[in-house]
């Protein structure tokens, strides 16, 4: 997985979220970007789950909501994202 991940809605399994952040949080990851319909809900949820795993909020990646943008707006945006060190981009779907 890469330092900058694309969350892609629909989620086919809720279940599946907690263990995507904690390997988001294993591998270090900077950035999840959520793209697709209720985008808001599952920043919040993973937001959620951040909190409840009791994680170091120096170490936890930014997270961030895009239902009403393109794809081309949202891989524009995650690929100005800057990492250190530099990283592509992880697509996901749960």
């Amino acid at each position: 997985m890469e330092r900058k991940v694309i969350l892609v809605l629909p989620v086919s399994d809720e279940g599946l979220l907690q263990n995507f952040v904690k390997e988001c949080l294993s591998v270090n990851v900077d950035l999840i970007a959520i793209f697709g319909p209720e985008a808001s809900r599952f920043d919040d949820e993973i937001d959620w789950l951040m909190i409840d795993l009791e994680v170091d909020p120096s170490r936890s990646p930014v997270t961030t909501a895009h239902s009403d943008e393109t794809w081309d707006e949202v891989l524009e945006f995650v690929a100005s994202w800057t990492t250190e060190p530099s990283s592509g981009v992880s697509l996901i779907y749960l």
